[in-house]
């Protein structure tokens, strides 16, 4: 139950960002949390967890504008 998963890594148009999700089970509540995350290519600065109105995100993925779109309880942000 400590080991958390990476995957669904998008890279942006551009190619200077990775967005990527974490997720990790929760042994209490039998669930799962899943985190977004977004990191430049050059690996620096650290990995930023993203978040809306201090809530969780999930399916990270980009716009053709280069914008990155993220779902928060079945709204698109």
């Amino acid at each position: 139950y400590r080991m958390k998963s990476v995957g669904a890594p998008r890279l942006s148009p551009d190619g200077r960002w990775v967005a990527f999700t974490v997720t990790q089970p929760v042994e209490a509540t039998n669930s799962t949390v899943t985190e977004s995350w977004l990191v430049m290519t050059t690996g620096a600065p650290q990995p930023q967890r993203v978040r809306v109105q201090g809530d969780d995100v999930s399916n990270p993925r980009w716009g053709d504008d280069n914008r990155l779109r993220v779902s928060l309880k079945d709204t698109t942000w």
